[in-house]
């Protein structure tokens, strides 16, 4: 795959998870909301809100993209499964906008771990 197109893709990737990590860690009151409603307030706010900053450095530096993808997958695929199981699909009236944005973050964090999947420590050689 191009490795412009990959680049795209780490950049819109970190630009996504880096904004919801800083929003998150902001005290944005969606944010509060939601992790209220999972019973995770605010301790798994701020662990989740820490994950998805790593996730973006990782991403934005390249050499790291792969685990930073891979962090961005698990984090994303945990959100949707709170999306699924409690806090349903449209999150304060806005139109299911945040499951979107779930959704596009795993569409483009895809594309990279595949392609950088070598790059993983212990098992990417093997890959």
């Amino acid at each position: 795959m191009n490795s412009k197109i990959i680049w795209t893709c780490q950049a819109i990737a970190a630009c996504i998870i880096g904004g919801a990590g800083l929003l998150k860690f902001m005290g944005n009151p969606t944010d509060q909301l939601l992790f209220a409603e999972l019973g995770m307030e605010p301790f798994g706010r701020y662990l989740i809100a820490s994950l998805e900053v790593i996730a973006a450095a990782l991403l934005a530096s390249g050499i790291f993209a792969a685990p930073g993808a891979l962090l961005a997958i698990g984090t994303m695929l945990g959100a949707i499964i709170a999306h699924a199981t409690v806090l349903g699909a449209e999150v304060q009236g806005d139109g299911g906008l945040h499951l979107v944005l779930l959704v596009t973050l795993l569409l483009v964090s895809g594309p990279v771990l595949f392609v950088r999947r070598r790059e993983l420590p212990l098992v990417g050689s093997t890959l």
